[in-house]
């Protein structure tokens, strides 16, 4: 297929995926970052190569509330949707533009002491939880993050899928002006 148009579905589909918004959803979200985002020649790349057109994946900032969250380091603290200014329930701290490389480290959970970016979560869906490879936990973190996803749910929905809800939202919104448009 086509690099454009396998680009174009890709993203569409994640628009599709935050909107429907079940478990296994976030696991194809996860596998559609992985494409786009992590792989060796991530799509993004393929497809910016020619047009060079800057991209910012725009962020909620952290609010107040959070800051005084965290200052009492949680055991465990998930942003969920809260990094979507779309999808954010929470009243916003104004948004912060990123670079992929800062957006890809930009923590959305804290456990155990330990802060878990943005990367982790879309690797863990990906890898560990069934998005492209049904995997075991290789590390503590993954450990943490399968039995935390697990164990703590909201809405029906794990921890760790939840949170990749507001990530897929950030990441299809960012990247949708670098389609064509074009039909299925």
């Amino acid at each position: 297929m086509e690099r454009q148009r396998l680009f174009d579905l890709t993203v569409r589909k994640l628009g599709r995926i935050v909107e429907a918004g079940d478990e296994f959803d976030m696991l194809e979200a996860a596998a559609a970052l992985r494409k786009l985002l992590l792989d060796e020649s991530p799509l993004l790349h393929q497809v910016n190569r020619q047009r060079r057109r800057r991209v910012l994946f725009r962020v909620e900032r952290p609010t107040e509330l959070q800051k005084l969250i965290l200052e009492d380091e949680p055991t465990v603290y998930f942003l969920m949707e809260g990094i979507s200014p779309r999808l954010t329930i929470t009243a916003s701290a104004g948004t912060e533009a990123l670079k992929l490389d800062q957006f890809l480290a930009r923590t959305v959970a804290w456990l155990q002491g330990q802060e878990v970016p943005v990367k982790e979560v879309i690797l863990q869906l990906a890898h560990v939880e069934g998005g492209v490879h049904a995997g075991s936990p290789k590390t503590t973190l993954e450990a943490t993050l399968h039995e935390t996803n697990t164990t703590l749910s909201v809405g029906g929905i794990g921890s760790v899928a939840r949170t990749m809800r507001g990530i897929a939202d950030v990441v299809a919104t960012s990247l949708q002006p670098l389609t064509l448009h074009s039909t299925e």
